[in-house]
């Protein structure tokens, strides 16, 4: 039988994963890159049949029965309503070290908290890059980042954000970036499951996560649609306002329609682009742009978004520069 060459430490990870989802498609789907749907249905089976292990599938199915007057609600998802609220919303920080110095943005979002005195600190995801525990291989020699030095700069640099603003309530969307601690552990070390450090959360006790946050009439996710028309498509195919962070582009697109006017809004990066961590774009350009964005809402309905955005080495809020120094461009041959 195809069965007899599977070891147990062969088909552990489609198992385990099967078990956190229910199904072996959307366990093979969870594999990066993705795993044959085939591949994983035969490691699934040897690990029922030759291992003797629990068919999780039966669980997930016969464990609650489907209730029209009260259907069930994803975990992923939080609603907060807050009728009236300031909220400073940044992503994309990709935190690795201490050792790292602070970006122009992250400058900028310790200058504006004070003065925009939030009543929600919002971040929208990859406030750590977790390069290390990625599908990405390293390009040449790069120097290889510990988790551990990490969290360890998330924590400091999230202790100064919550000094800034001690009564703000606080939440994170987690993104892509963040979500690798979980998936790596959860591949390679399910057994560990429940053990104090194996779960992302627990090392940010102080912040509520979410993959999902409906705040109002508003929704926030760390991405849905990508490429340059993502904010607008955000907006349209979600059918509501829709902050979003991801794309590293820092934007308020609106649009109008029969509902009224609603909007994109794309929350940059709290990161510099020029970090190693980004060396895998060799150079290259894209939409980027360092900086984040202050939201206020009145009476449940959200105003035109803020921006505070760096611009030729100037972090500019409300046209007042909050952070570096203008970058002075002389003519060739002049000095």
């Amino acid at each position: 039988m195809a069965q007899a060459r599977y070891k147990w430490e062969d088909v552990e990870p489609v198992y385990n994963l099967v078990a956190l989802h229910g199904t072996v498609a959307a366990a093979a789907r969870s594999f990066i890159p993705p795993m044959a749907i085939a591949t994983a249905q035969n490691q699934y089976e040897a690990a029922v049949s030759k291992f003797k292990k629990l068919d999780v599938r039966k669980l997930h199915k016969d464990a609650i029965a489907y209730d029209p007057e009260n259907p069930p609600k994803s975990d992923l998802t939080e609603s907060i309503t807050h009728p009236n609220a300031v909220v400073v919303a940044f992503s994309d920080a990709h935190w690795t070290s201490l050792h790292q110095p602070r970006s122009l943005a992250h400058e900028a979002l310790l200058k504006v908290i004070p003065i925009v005195k939030p009543d929600i600190l919002l971040t929208v995801g990859d406030l750590l890059d977790m390069g290390e525990p990625s599908r990405h291989d390293p390009l040449g020699w790069h120097k290889r980042i510990k988790v551990a030095d990490e969290i360890e700069a998330a924590k400091k640099h999230l202790d100064d954000i919550m000094g800034l603003a001690p009564r703000a309530a606080r939440w994170w969307v987690r993104g892509n970036h963040d979500d690798r601690f979980d998936k790596y552990l959860a591949l390679h070390s399910a057994m560990f499951q429940g053990v104090d450090g194996f779960d992302f959360a627990g090392h940010f006790s102080d912040w509520r996560m979410c993959h999902r946050l409906d705040l109002n009439d508003v929704v926030v996710m760390h991405r849905y649609h990508g490429g340059i028309h993502a904010a607008w498509n955000n907006a349209l195919k979600s059918g509501v306002s829709f902050i979003s962070g991801d794309t590293h582009s820092l934007e308020v697109k609106p649009m109008v329609d029969m509902k009224g006017r609603r909007y994109g809004v794309q929350t940059g990066m709290l990161a510099d682009p020029n970090w190693p961590c980004f060396t895998y774009m060799q150079g290259n350009t894209r939409l980027w742009n360092p900086g984040f964005a202050v939201l206020t809402f009145r009476n449940g309905m959200m105003m035109p978004p803020e921006l505070c955005e760096v611009v030729n080495g100037v972090a500019w809020f409300r046209g007042q520069e909050v952070a570096g120094k203008p970058r002075v461009r002389v003519q060739a041959g002049r000095s």
